[in-house]
């Protein structure tokens, strides 16, 4: 098939097939061209962005912009960053899982505050929130978008929570995980159990790990946290995380030398090196 050179505004390319289509031709149209071409690269890049942005979701816990959205009162900028992640992953995602969960219970805790915790700034509307009146309305009625429920309330985020765990949790260890991460405390019991029955065969050692980091701190298991590392331990026999039965140690450099250097000096003081020299430094 044959090709041309095509002259651009910016560079100088060979472009073969329908030349025409990719290149901006001194004869075409040089708006015309350039909208053509950025078309065409959306058309083929967004599909690979959009897979790479589902990877690079935090596992079993909220991504951070949301997460420091939710520190600062920031509600609005967190339900952009929560709506974000579940366009391009999906409502069946954990991490969107988790976010969702965590920004309806932020928002229901902006509405519920009382007016003597409101911020510094206050808003004068007598609602109680450090919010304006409008933007907490927004941030309602964006979160319940998100849920899926007409109103946001707390039973609605309750309900949501749990038809997801009903229809999720089993799924994979990830979801197991994001399923228990925002399970209330008298839920939580039977969230950890629900984890430890998916287990960790056949998932990746950084999920793994993952979770032992999630029943050890955010979810305060400690038992549960044991019972896993044994778990993993016998999936991963040489994972010095887990203590694995098959773990070598190797030593650092710097614990070779000074290993060295002891033994040296106890040979020097079974052959009576020691005394010698210090007999020979008195005389």
């Amino acid at each position: 098939m044959g090709g041309r050179w095509c002259v651009g505004r910016v560079r100088l390319s060979w472009v073969k097939g329908r030349a025409g289509t990719f290149c901006q031709h001194p004869s075409a149209g040089a708006q015309a061209g350039t909208g053509t071409l950025k078309a065409r690269g959306r058309h083929i890049w967004q599909p690979r962005l959009q897979a790479l942005s589902r990877r690079s979701l935090t596992l079993y816990s909220i991504p951070l912009p949301l997460q420091v959205y939710l520190r600062q009162g920031k509600l609005l900028l967190a339900v952009q960053a929560a709506k974000k992640a579940q366009q391009l992953a999906g409502a069946a995602d954990p991490s969107v899982h988790s976010m969702a969960a965590r920004l309806a219970a932020a928002v229901l805790a902006a509405a519920a505050a009382p007016a003597a915790e409101a911020g510094a700034e206050g808003n004068g509307n007598g609602s109680g929130s450090a919010l304006p009146a409008v933007a907490l309305e927004v941030a309602q009625q964006e979160a319940a978008q998100l849920l899926g429920v007409p109103e946001l309330t707390a039973a609605a985020a309750e309900a949501y929570r749990q038809q997801w765990a009903a229809a999720h949790a089993g799924s994979s260890l990830r979801h197991a995980a994001a399923a228990a991460e925002v399970a209330p405390p008298e839920a939580r019991g039977a969230a950890i159990k629900q984890l430890q029955q998916v287990g960790p065969a056949g998932v990746s050692h950084s999920d793994c790990v993952a979770v032992a980091e999630l029943l050890a701190g955010p979810l305060a298991a400690p038992e549960a946290a044991s019972v896993w590392q044994q778990q993993c331990a016998v999936s991963f026999p040489w994972s010095a995380v887990f203590g694995g039965a098959s773990v070598l140690e190797v030593p650092a450099p710097w614990e070779e030398d000074a290993a060295a250097e002891g033994k040296g000096a106890e040979a020097a003081e079974a052959n009576g090196l020691t005394q010698k020299a210090a007999a020979l430094a008195l005389s």
